[in-house]
């Protein structure tokens, strides 16, 4: 079995909730964050957290378990894109499930789903939802290949996260067979009411 490796993205500055850090918010009596790494906890060899600055390695390394390894962004200017990189360049495992940190009802199953398509030759798994909008932050990838294709859009300036996805041989799955319930699990939150509805 590939070795597998859960990097969750939690570089925003939470601008959209007036500065406050998403990962932090409690979410069902948990912070986001931990609602988040215990879903895939018992399988995958390895959770990193990639930050964007300092502050944001301090907030998180008091509620971390010991075991998830937390890294700063060698990057900037680059989003989310730079987080993967980061990432990507810190570990050896095969491949790389990518989850945002301010989505709290995202599920294995899901992300089992699409490791299924990357197992049968596909280097990427991206959810899609039938208007032609991906998920670009709820991703498998094998780490090795997309880690190459992440240092071209660097070297070339490119910041979107999709624009990964057509450098790499990319499944495209439907959302409604990943999940029964795609607006509540690829739910994030962006503002206060996605907050208090989810309450």
């Amino acid at each position: 079995m590939p070795s597998k490796l859960l990097l969750v993205l939690a570089g925003g500055s939470g601008s959209r909730l007036g500065r406050v850090y998403k990962p932090l918010l409690d979410f069902g009596g948990a912070p986001i964050i931990l609602r988040i790494i215990s879903y895939f906890m018992q399988f995958v060899d390895e959770v990193v957290v990639s930050v964007g600055s300092k502050w944001q390695l301090r907030e998180l390394v008091s509620i971390l378990p010991c075991s998830v390894r937390i890294v700063t962004d060698v990057v900037t200017g680059y989003g989310p894109l730079a987080g993967i990189y980061t990432g990507l360049s810190s570990t050896v495992c095969d491949l790389t499930y990518i989850a945002p940190a301010d989505m709290p009802c995202i599920s294995l199953s899901t992300y089992l789903k699409l490791e299924e398509f990357v197992l049968t030759g596909y280097e990427a798994a991206v959810p899609k939802w039938p208007n032609g909008y991906v998920e670009p932050l709820n991703t498998v990838v094998i780490s090795r290949v997309a880690l190459k294709a992440v240092v071209k859009l660097l070297n070339a300036g490119v910041k979107k996260v999709s624009q990964l996805y057509t450098l790499l041989h990319t499944a495209f799955v439907p959302v409604h067979y990943l999940t029964s319930s795609p607006n509540t699990e690829f739910m994030n939150l962006n503002e206060l009411k996605d907050l208090r509805s989810s309450k």
